[in-house]
């Protein structure tokens, strides 16, 4: 058995490709200043603050240069900004984890409320809605419509309803029920179980 041992021939490696870029280098890509990947984006307050938050106020004063933070080169130092800049979490780090939940389970409550408010203002907006459109396919005196004319009015009218359970089933939030009505409504559920099972016992069934 004779074994053939090939050898791989070296490729010549061409550099035009590198000497043409030398040449003529692609200009570099500017990052917009608004990008969140810009090394100094526009400072702004969040927009998830409390303002009713009151905490300890910072030890160095808005505008004091904060040295040694820098790393990059030729930049200028980085400045203190105003408390308010500042996240709330960054501030909660100094206080008691119990007054921090409290706080933090009080504003789900408004923020539960505000919900419900704005959900049920979407609703009497819709109904106000519903309410001037079914004025406006009122026929006016003197006129009258053909079959055709009330059938489209009619098929009008189902799918405009059609969308407004539309958007109740998956626009509008779902809230809990609370407790006491919960109760009251199964209560009175088995309530008219309980009259049902009576009539039906004193008609012997």
């Amino acid at each position: 058995m004779i074994l053939r041992i090939f050898r791989l021939r070296p490729r010549p490696f061409h550099t035009s490709a590198v000497v043409a870029y030398a040449k003529n280098p692609a200009p570099p890509t500017a990052t917009p200043p608004t990008s969140p990947a810009a090394p100094f984006p526009p400072v702004s307050r969040p927009a998830e603050n409390d303002p009713s938050y009151v905490h300890t106020p910072s030890s160095v004063k808005a505008g004091t240069p904060l040295r040694g933070i820098q790393l990059l080169k030729d930049k200028p130092e980085v400045v203190a900004l105003a408390d308010d800049f500042y996240p709330d979490w960054l501030w909660q780090l100094l206080d008691d984890p119990s007054s921090v939940e409290e706080r933090m389970k009080a504003k789900l409550v408004v923020e539960k409320k505000k919900e419900i408010y704005l959900a049920q203002l979407k609703e009497e907006q819709t109904e106000k809605r519903l309410y001037e459109s079914m004025k406006s396919r009122i026929v006016k005196p003197g006129e009258k419509r053909t079959n055709e004319e009330k059938k489209a009015v009619r098929r009008e009218a189902q799918n405009e309803a059609w969308l407004v359970n539309r958007e109740k089933e998956y626009e509008v939030p779902q809230f809990e029920m609370p407790p006491e009505r919960n109760a009251k409504f199964h209560r009175k559920v088995n309530k008219e179980k309980i009259k049902q099972a009576n009539y039906l016992r004193a008609r012997g069934m």
